[in-house]
């Protein structure tokens, strides 16, 4: 599911989410990358939300107030060719809303 609110000129305004559990995928050579992402919601509060980036916690049973934004960024060293990002937990019922993924190659 996405939304778009109009309420922020950025990226911020526009995200997917989910209330449940999905994954989302990006085929990527094998390497060191700098995964930096965003989550929140420009006009609702979001509770509970959560991410997981290469099967690591990136963000567990974070809140955000309306218009509020949180921003976590991790280094990974890619082995299987496919950077995997799952936003919600299985069985969860809160919604986690992503705004952004930023991907950056590091030497």
């Amino acid at each position: 599911s996405h939304r778009r609110r109009q309420l922020v000129a950025d990226l911020a305004d526009t995200f997917l989410f989910t209330r449940t559990h999905d994954v989302w995928e990006c085929t990527l050579p094998n390497g060191h990358y700098r995964v930096t992402l965003c989550i929140g919601d420009a006009g609702h509060e979001q509770l509970g939300q959560n991410v997981t980036l290469e099967g690591q916690p990136l963000c567990r049973h974070v809140d955000t107030e309306a218009g509020a934004f949180l921003e976590r960024q991790a280094d990974i060293r890619l082995t299987d060719k496919r950077l995997t990002l799952e936003i919600g937990l299985p069985g969860g019922d809160t919604n986690t809303c992503l705004n952004w993924i930023l991907i950056e190659e590091l030497p």
